[in-house]
């Protein structure tokens, strides 16, 4: 229904030289919709789609790239807020077991490119998660990368920012969304 934005990328690193295209899914796309299957299977396999995930989110100037976003069901996040080299990071069946504070600030979103909106979100976390080999990870995080950790989850969890924001203000951002992207609006004429 909505043209997908393509990128080719390396599918593994053995030599083949094969490519696979992956796509950033946009809105309404239903995969984007769908909770993730956790991940089960560790390894080069799985470090090589982060990999590729990676490539994905640099070229598209994002900061977060959750796997549903490029079509794939599973629980896999990856994070690089550019603001310390140690905060690039591959999170597996990532969840949040602790939120504290609340701050409200603008976010947007690759599957919905040009679409901004403020968003409620608790100004730090603390994550259990686990790496590409499987060793259990918990961390704290707060401020700019909270807030990605938290919209990259809601991905995993089916959910968009949009569905943080109050019924007119969705409205509002996707009618705004829809005219950005030439497509007819149904709150257009109001």
């Amino acid at each position: 229904m909505y043209p997908q934005r393509r990128y080719q990328i390396h599918q593994n690193s053995r030599g083949s030289g094969a490519l696979k295209k992956l796509e950033v899914q946009t809105y309404p796309a239903d995969v984007l919709r769908k909770k993730t299957r956790a991940v089960k299977r560790f390894g080069p396999e799985l470090a090589r789609l982060a990999e590729q995930m990676f490539d994905v989110m640099y070229n598209t100037d994002g900061v977060g790239l959750a796997a549903p976003q490029i079509g794939i069901p599973k629980r896999i996040v990856v994070i690089d807020s550019r603001q310390s080299p140690d905060e690039k990071m591959v999170l597996v069946n990532p969840s949040i077991v602790r939120k504290k504070g609340e701050e409200i600030a603008q976010e947007g979103c690759l599957s919905l490119p040009g679409a901004f909106s403020d968003v409620k979100r608790a100004i730090r976390v603390e994550v259990a998660a686990q790496d590409v080999t499987g060793k259990d990870i918990w961390f704290s995080a707060d401020g700019f990368l909270a807030r990605i950790i938290q919209h990259e989850i809601d991905h995993l969890d089916g959910f968009l920012f949009i569905d943080r924001l109050d019924v007119m203000t969705r409205e509002q951002v996707l009618a705004d969304w829809k005219q950005v992207r030439g497509e007819p609006s149904e709150t257009a004429a109001l």
